[in-house]
């Protein structure tokens, strides 16, 4: 959840790269890991929001990325 502050932090700055870099680790959480909450500010658009209209390769990266970790999640919760 921490990392998700840092993320929108770097993203009202205009960081993308630093907002790439803080994302990384929270989508590679595990999906038996992700908890509610977490799944929750992913999902109500903290990050996918303040990204959501720019072309640039590193925000196009971002979006992609978040959307796999949405997927990954209903995947594991489909098949537990």
């Amino acid at each position: 959840m921490t990392r998700l502050v840092k993320v929108k932090a770097h993203l009202l700055r205009g960081e993308l790269d630093g907002a790439e870099h803080a994302l990384a680790p929270v989508l590679e959480t595990a999906p038996e890991h992700r908890v509610g909450p977490l799944l929750h500010r992913v999902a109500e658009g903290v990050i996918a929001a303040q990204v959501g209209g720019s072309t640039d390769p590193v925000v196009r990266r971002v979006r992609g990325s978040i959307a796999e970790f949405q997927r990954e999640t209903v995947i594991k919760e489909l098949t537990a």
